[in-house]
């Protein structure tokens, strides 16, 4: 009996290690800096305040060694009311090549923005996690901006 339970427990060990093995995620805390160029299709509502439909494509950076680049492209949908202020809902996709990317789904106003990672492929298939934009510098429909990003990969 004292044989088929040590085996029995071997069997419970190594399939516990299986397991563990099987659902490591690893968490990992970027920083990172962007610029586009957006392009803008807007409607005056009689409130005085303007919708706007954005799409924009940049150039990002993350604090990896050495830093790895990344092209972006977003799209979302905004208003801006009559005292200035605005909010906008967008969608982004970050590619590091053809088969390395993960998309975004963010809210942003002019106090900041922040989003969570829903997804991607490659290297960030399976990928949950946050993004902050820390900054903002807007010229007419060009920008830049920085960001902090919790990314979790299985």
């Amino acid at each position: 009996m004292r044989i088929k339970l040590g085996t029995f427990s071997i069997m419970i060990l190594g399939t516990m290690f299986l397991l563990g093995t099987a659902f490591a995620q690893t968490k990992t805390t970027y920083t990172g800096s962007g610029t586009y160029q957006a392009n803008t299709l807007t409607l005056d509502l009689g409130n005085g305040a303007t919708v706007f439909r954005a799409e924009n494509e940049g150039v990002v950076s993350i604090s990896t060694s050495p830093p790895t680049i990344l092209f972006s492209k977003c799209m979302g949908l905004g208003i801006t009311n009559p005292n200035s202020s605005f909010e906008t809902d967008f969608y982004c996709t970050f590619e590091e090549d053809n088969l390395n990317s993960f998309a975004i789904k963010g809210h942003s106003t002019e106090e900041g923005g922040d989003g969570k990672i829903i997804g991607g492929s490659g290297k960030w298939k399976g990928a949950t996690g946050t993004i902050t934009l820390t900054g903002r510098q807007v010229i007419g429909n060009r920008g830049k901006y920085t960001f902090k990003m919790s990314v979790t990969t299985p």
